[in-house]
């Protein structure tokens, strides 16, 4: 199967494991930051077939981001993270064409490797929330 070119942003204080082995395994190359200007300049200057942002700390303004990023260049593939207390944000996620992925920060080697399956040149949208209990926490 194909292995994709990811850009992954998120947040210094972020409860995702951003060294997880998951991103090797599941990915041609994933380039991590923490910068949105950083994302801008290397969306404008290079090619990934998709985004993955940690939206987990701040659903609000990660949002904002995403949508900006969306209306500069539709063709972007989006992925959001986020957790259970930001589930109400899902809808307007999707109406905006971004995927999205509600989870607890121990599930997301299982988030990347559903992310790896998707073909982001085929346009369908996901959102997806993947069943966790309280007492895995």
């Amino acid at each position: 199967s194909t292995k994709w070119k990811i850009l992954f942003k998120t947040k210094e204080n972020s409860q995702f494991d951003v060294n997880s082995p998951a991103f090797e395994k599941f990915f041609k190359s994933a380039y991590k930051t923490t910068n949105i200007k950083e994302v801008q300049e290397l969306i404008q200057h290079n090619s990934y077939d998709m985004i993955i942002s940690d939206i987990s700390l701040d659903a609000f303004y990660g949002g904002i981001e995403l949508k900006e990023m969306i209306e500069k260049d539709p063709s972007l593939t989006i992925f959001a993270l986020l957790t259970p207390r930001d589930s109400d944000k899902l809808l307007a996620l999707s109406e905006m064409g971004i995927n999205a992925f509600e989870l607890i920060p121990e599930q997301l080697d299982l988030a990347l490797e559903e992310i790896s399956k998707f073909n982001p040149h085929k346009k369908s949208l996901i959102i997806e929330i993947i069943p966790w209990s309280t007492q895995a926490l």
